[in-house]
């Protein structure tokens, strides 16, 4: 687990396979962050929306897995904040030619 920057994170869980088990991972986690946290006199409410994607499914190198997982991520945020967004083969071809651009 790493922080990007912001408000997000990353997670790299090696060996998870098929794309329904790492959705399934990051729901578990969404909800898990969803839980009240108590702090001082009060219970803190936090939420999360995560973006999935499977490398080599969606991508084949670590920029582009995370960008096609950002997109996800966006996806997710534009459904439903507390969702999970799963990456797709559009996706896959939008990390590819934003990496082609940037290098």
């Amino acid at each position: 687990v790493g922080r990007l920057g912001g408000d997000e994170f990353i997670m790299v869980m090696p060996g998870i396979a098929p794309e329904a088990e790492a959705e399934a991972a990051a729901r578990r986690i969404v909800a898990a962050v969803a839980q009240p946290v108590p702090f001082k006199s009060a219970r803190l409410r936090l939420g999360a929306t995560a973006g999935v994607a499977l490398a080599p499914i969606h991508a084949s190198t670590p920029d582009a897995v995370i960008r096609a997982a950002d997109g996800a991520l966006l996806g997710g945020k534009k459904r439903r904040r507390g969702s999970v967004g799963c990456a797709t083969a559009e996706d896959a071809v939008l990390a590819a030619r934003a990496i082609a651009v940037s290098a």
